[in-house]
């Protein structure tokens, strides 16, 4: 077995962001004794807030299986996209099947937890979400987000050591396989600050902390869902990141929700402006672009499927991977979601 990774050692030797300029604020230390305290166990740890639970995690949904993914499902399943690496290592995307019970899910949240926190989501109507049901969705989207990035940069620093202990690398010289567990970590750690903030509006009940624009889409048979929560490229004055949750109403109406803090909305609305404003077709083009560049966690409706050609299909593969990097847009009709 390997030896059992030194999260301390790992945490303090990072270049940690200050919030304040002559050294550590008693906030900055706290969050991230909190976050090294997460770090020091396995990421089946239910992340509610104030990360003293220590229930086993289930299997939770981050899009209402009973309601939105009974639209979409056929059969019992929903199709899903699912990255991985081609043949030469490069990042490629494979459209499959999964059944509807495990679509969407991570292990974030314990039964309890999940139960008592999203109720409102899961149980009662979105026609009309309440600054409660807002609110809790774009947490739950962080909360995958953060749930992520967290066993992502465990999963590198295990690979790292497990090669450090086979001779593939030093343990002392600088290499990118020991700089890419480090440089996940930091990502990690912003985003756990993040749902930490929201965390305290949470336990608040300080619903406004987060703003929203809301589209209907009208007209649009159950197509897809998605939820998930990015950051805003090139915007400079911090990390400002956006929350998307994508979900079919009914038979004919579908809802886009995208939710930030009041100090990134200008950012959001920067990235997102056209989006915002634009009307039909268009708004469905341009969200399905979006959808496809910046959000993992979808699923889509196999009826829908059914009636992309492979070269559309190839396309939306090329574009997922393209996409990869912020600074990559093209246009295409071919990279349409939707089922009118």
């Amino acid at each position: 077995m390997n030896e059992e990774i030194n999260w301390a050692e790992v945490i303090d030797a990072l270049p940690w962001p200050s919030m304040e300029p002559d050294g550590e604020s008693g906030l900055e230390g706290a969050i991230k004794g909190r976050f090294l305290k997460n770090m020091q166990f396995s990421m089946n740890r239910c992340l509610a807030p104030g990360d003293d639970c220590r229930n086993q995690t289930i299997l939770a949904h981050t899009v209402q299986n009973a309601r939105t993914l009974q639209l979409l499902q056929r059969n019992g399943h929903v199709k899903t996209f699912r990255p991985g690496l081609d043949e030469k290592g490069r990042l490629a995307l494979d459209i499959e099947d999964i059944g509807r019970n495990k679509a969407t899910t991570f292990e974030g949240f314990c039964s309890n937890h999940d139960t008592q926190l999203f109720v409102p989501i899961d149980t009662l109507p979105l026609d009309e979400p309440s600054a409660e049901q807002l609110f809790l969705l774009a947490y739950r989207a962080v909360a995958r987000e953060v749930h992520a990035q967290m066993s992502g940069a465990m999963r590198l620093q295990q690979a790292f050591r497990e090669g450090v202990e086979a001779g593939r690398f030093s343990k002392d010289q600088p290499s990118v396989a020991g700089l890419l567990p480090v440089r996940h970590m930091l990502i990690a750690y912003e985003g756990y600050k993040y749902k930490f903030d929201l965390d305290q509006a949470l336990i608040s009940r300080n619903y406004s902390s987060l703003h929203h624009k809301v589209l209907y889409l009208r007209d649009t048979l159950p197509s897809i869902a998605a939820s998930s929560c990015f950051t805003v490229p090139e915007w400079t004055r911090d990390l400002a990141r956006v929350s998307l949750n994508l979900l079919p109403l009914s038979t004919d109406t579908s809802i886009a929700i995208f939710s930030y803090t009041p100090a990134h909305e200008e950012a959001a609305k920067s990235m997102l402006g056209r989006v915002f404003e634009a009307e039909g077709h268009l708004q469905k083009y341009l969200l399905s672009k979006l959808v496809l560049a910046r959000c993992e966690n979808m699923v889509i409706a196999p009826d829908s499927f059914d009636t992309w050609t492979t070269d559309q299909i190839d396309v939306m593969k090329r574009y997922f991977s393209e996409t990869t990097s912020d600074y990559f847009d093209r246009e295409d009709s071919r990279l349409y979601l939707f089922r009118n």
